[in-house]
């Protein structure tokens, strides 16, 4: 009988993996906004690919690789939800003035190399490795580990 659900679990997993694919997108069919962002801030660099991720035959988000190894993901409606710049300067303007000038004032020797947007706020993660936590208005609200 164990085995039985067993089996079953296995065959149900697979399943719902196999539901999950991402599919390479030509940049023209990202969302607008991102068209938009993407027009904005890495205009000169050469994109080495972009996916739908899909799930059960609905896209749920967007990413675009650059040729640097920079990240960038997208929610299905094409709002950014992060940027990895790995150890490239971030763009001017990606991050929000308010998160830039205070990490200018209480880490001046770092650079900002990844920015996300979640539910409840804002992080940003340093080039020393540290991940600064904001909220939605851009106030320091802690570290994250």
């Amino acid at each position: 009988m164990v085995k039985k659900f067993y089996i079953l679990g296995v065959i149900m997993m697979t399943s719902i993996v196999t539901m999950a694919n991402d599919v390479i997108v030509a940049v023209n069919q990202l969302p607008e906004q991102a068209q938009v962002f993407m027009k904005t801030y890495f205009a000169q660099d050469n994109i080495a690919y972009a996916t739908a991720d899909k799930t059960v035959g609905f896209i749920t988000e967007y990413n675009v690789r650059l040729a640097d190894g920079t990240e960038i993901e997208f929610s299905r409606d094409g709002s950014l939800k992060k940027v990895d710049c790995k150890m490239r300067p971030m763009p001017t303007g990606v991050v929000p003035q308010k998160i830039v000038a205070y990490i200018q004032t209480a880490f001046p020797n770092t650079m900002i190399k990844e920015y996300k947007i979640e539910f409840f706020g804002q992080k940003v993660e340093l080039t020393n490795e540290l991940e600064l936590v904001f909220d939605k208005d851009g106030n320091p609200t802690g570290i994250d580990d």
